[in-house]
């Protein structure tokens, strides 16, 4: 997964170190009742400004909720 920082445009690649926090979605979201959703916030290590991604068991994928925008991977 490439990501870039919204509001410095820097680009964190797959494998870039960062302190993640975790939350658990379970209350609000369940994929086949089963399988948990968790969302992550870490602070871009460039400008410090929040990133949120959560997982997407569905798709085997994570989805960006807020802070960055995702880019296909070259």
């Amino acid at each position: 997964m490439r990501l870039r920082c919204d509001a410095c445009s820097l680009h964190l690649d797959k494998g870039t170190m960062f302190v993640a926090f975790k939350e658990d979605l379970t209350e609000g979201e369940r994929h086949i009742g089963a399988v948990k959703i968790f969302c992550f916030y870490f602070k871009c290590i460039h400008c410090s400004a929040e990133i949120a991604f959560k997982t997407d068991p569905e798709n085997f994928d994570y989805m960006v909720e807020a802070g960055a925008t995702r880019e296909l991977e070259q």
